[in-house]
């Protein structure tokens, strides 16, 4: 209930659909896990997120000051991709 409940919260509060998915599935969700220890996992998803701020700072510039609403989704597509990359390397989740 409260996997559902945080899920439902964070997809409202705009964190994207599949990040909410991912909260709300069991480790056994993801049946190509391929399972790496945490640390690790975690190294990896940080520098994707530091190349994303790069590139959405980026595109920023290149849309005189504010994210287009193309690009601003495009970013959010690649964040939930890691996101859910990361939870993979590590099996999964428990909240």
């Amino acid at each position: 209930m409260r996997k559902v409940l945080l899920a439902a919260a964070l997809s409202m509060l705009g964190y994207g659909s599949a990040m909410a998915q991912v909260i709300a599935s069991p480790p056994e969700a993801f049946p190509n896990t391929t399972t790496m220890p945490p640390q690790v996992a975690f190294n990896l998803y940080k520098a994707s997120m530091l190349k994303l701020r790069d590139e959405a700072r980026a595109l920023q510039r290149a849309d005189g000051g504010t994210l287009s609403a193309e690009h601003d989704a495009e970013i959010q597509r690649k964040i939930d991709r890691a996101t859910i990359t990361f939870h993979r390397r590590v099996g999964g989740l428990s909240f």
